[in-house]
């Protein structure tokens, strides 16, 4: 590969993509000598190759306590009440859910989660999103936020 002044060309800020492909392709492989942990398995496919490895399973850290979904109001290691319809039929949030809970539910910070599929991270979405909701809510209770349907909204835009 060329060095990075030599990726601009002219000075324009133009990327010379060709002079950063492998010349092996999609079959370069820098680690020529790959275990995988056990119970895993590889198909040979036409094209390609399947490779399935088995979910880890982790145990929890001394100390470490998962958010219960119901329990004592008040308890920091305990859903809020008003939440709890969110998460019916759920016990507890799990490792990264409860790692995540006090930024996502109770603070106004920015937020990046990036987990595995199934990691949990649309239930921390659904925190930020119950955060936003609860910094609307009227004195009296009641909801702050409209929220009209899509046909609503068309009849609107038509009428302008």
């Amino acid at each position: 590969m060329r060095g990075a002044k030599a990726l601009l060309s002219a000075g324009r800020g133009d990327v010379d993509l060709t002079s950063l492909a492998f010349a092996d392709g999609s079959h370069h492989m820098s680690n020529k000598r790959c275990e995988l942990p056990d119970k895993s398995w590889r198909a040979s496919k036409k094209g390609y190759e399947e490779v399935h490895v088995p979910a880890a399973v982790h145990q929890p850290q001394p100390g470490e306590v998962l958010v219960q979904i119901n329990g004592a109001e008040g308890d920091p290691n305990v859903m809020p009440e008003w939440t709890r319809p969110a998460f019916e039929g759920m016990k507890a949030l799990n490792r990264i859910q409860s790692r995540m809970k006090s930024v996502a539910l109770e603070t106004n910070e920015n937020l990046l989660l990036c987990a595995p599929t199934g990691a949990g991270k649309t239930n921390v979405a659904v925190m930020c999103m119950l955060n936003v909701l609860a910094q609307h809510v009227k004195p009296d209770g009641k909801g702050g936020l409209g929220i009209l349907n899509k046909p609503v909204l068309s009849e609107n835009k038509s009428a302008h």
